[in-house]
């Protein structure tokens, strides 16, 4: 799998991750990242990588206590329900979804990124 000598820089890399999900949690799940640009989105992708963290091989890596544990297992229930209310009608889930839609429409559509005739991205 990994060479010995790489083993402390995956575990460094590994434990860096941890702390940066941990810092994504949302009330409705994961937000997109930690920073003011993704805040308040809750993306499908980043809802997988948040997954490896809490039921991966990963965690184990850490003596991660209970309550961090806990609050993730919590955050991933909460975004594959919110995913699962949106989920349209041919089945399709929403690649994102956001505590502000309004205001996050407004973003897309001042850098052109959102269509107003499909109101899609």
């Amino acid at each position: 799998m990994f060479s010995e000598k790489f083993w402390p820089h995956v575990v460094k890399k590994a434990h860096t991750a941890a702390v940066i999900v941990q810092n994504c949690i949302g009330p409705h799940g994961f937000y997109a990242g930690p920073g003011e640009r993704y805040m308040h989105q809750y993306w499908t992708r980043d809802l997988g990588l948040a997954l490896l963290l809490a039921v991966g091989s990963i965690e184990m890596l850490f003596h991660r206590n209970d309550t961090q544990r806990h609050k993730r297992a919590v955050a991933v229930s909460s975004h594959l329900s919110n995913l699962a209310d949106r989920q349209g009608r041919d089945g399709a889930i929403p690649i994102l979804f956001s505590d502000f839609p309004e205001l996050l429409m407004k973003k897309l559509r001042q850098k052109g990124k959102f269509d107003t005739k499909s109101r899609s991205l």
